[in-house]
């Protein structure tokens, strides 16, 4: 819901030449996104069979790899993000935009971890209403924020938002992690 109306809302009100330059970034932070996907669906088997109380210790062993990867990832982005769109798209206007895709980039670290508990742990610890309730406050704050900020801002408020609304569940996500991997332990001993 989130990832879907953000073009939709920028086009609205931006046009449709905007609402493409912002869709041809997204589409490469969808990429830079992704990589998280295959890791965590690898690695959620083999967590949903851990014991619940050794799955918080799992969580915190990939946490700072994943953190670290990701930053990387920003870093490289903010300071390429000129080139890496002029090598991919070939295109004056796009290209301009440049530090929209700055913005863009810190979804990387964002994303990176708030799907380390919204996809990973909580479905790990069949707490599906939880993981179901933070991603629908996302959405709903991602679409509410697009339609003030996107007048006042255009595309770099549809950017800061969205990198916004991955932070926020990052938090939403480490939040409950706690919470739920605390009473864990406290129902063990």
């Amino acid at each position: 819901m989130y990832t879907a109306s953000n073009v939709f809302i920028l086009g609205l009100f931006s046009g449709n030449v905007i609402a493409g330059v912002y869709s041809s970034m997204e589409k490469l932070t969808l990429a830079v996104k992704n990589v998280y996907v295959p890791l965590y669906q690898a690695l959620y088997p083999w967590v949903a069979r851990q014991e619940d109380s050794q799955k918080k210790q799992i969580i915190n062993k990939i946490m700072p790899p994943v953190f670290f990867v990701s930053t990387l990832i920003t870093v490289v982005i903010s300071l390429f993000a000129k080139s890496i769109l002029d090598i991919v798209y070939d295109d004056i206007l796009i290209t301009s935009y440049a530090n929209v895709f700055r913005i863009l980039s810190f979804i990387s670290v964002f994303s990176g971890l708030n799907m380390l508990y919204n996809m990973l742990y909580f479905p790990a610890i069949k707490r599906y209403k939880v993981r179901m309730n933070i991603l629908i406050f996302g959405g709903l704050f991602n679409m509410m924020m697009n339609l003030i900020l996107v007048q006042f801002y255009d595309i770099y408020g549809v950017a800061i938002i969205v990198a916004t609304t991955e932070l926020l569940l990052g938090f939403v996500g480490y939040y409950y992690f706690k919470k739920l991997s605390n009473q864990i332990s406290k129902s063990n001993i």
